[in-house]
């Protein structure tokens, strides 16, 4: 019970001096992860600046994540990552995690509303 209550106090602590991202990234290495679903999750945060903007205005050139299925994502996350399809902001973002990553926020976005 300690720990958690010194986990909870490290993260206000983090917050008050982090701007929201920093916080996000921050997090995402601080707290221990437990499983693939928790970590997806918190990797899926970095997703939402540009995608849930996307699905309320429609932009053109940005997905909305309902419409793709875990496979179709896996697949154009695995394309970015290895530069057999080329999109300004999407291949240097996917560089930064593994297959197995990058699987895991796919199945994890795919079953969001």
């Amino acid at each position: 019970m300690e720990f958690i209550r010194l986990r909870h106090a490290m993260k206000l602590k983090i917050m008050e001096y982090c701007s929201p991202v920093r916080y996000l990234w921050l997090l995402a290495f601080i707290l221990p992860a437990q499983g693939s679903e928790v970590s997806a999750r918190v990797i899926s945060y970095s997703c939402y600046g540009c995608h849930a903007a996307a699905s309320k205005s429609n932009a053109p050139g940005i997905p909305q994540l309902q419409a793709l299925s875990a496979a179709k994502m896996r697949q154009k996350l695995l394309d970015f990552k290895y530069d057999r399809q080329q999109v300004s902001i999407m291949n240097r973002i996917s560089k930064g995690y593994s297959d197995q990553e990058l699987t895991a926020v796919a199945h994890y976005l795919s079953k969001q509303p």
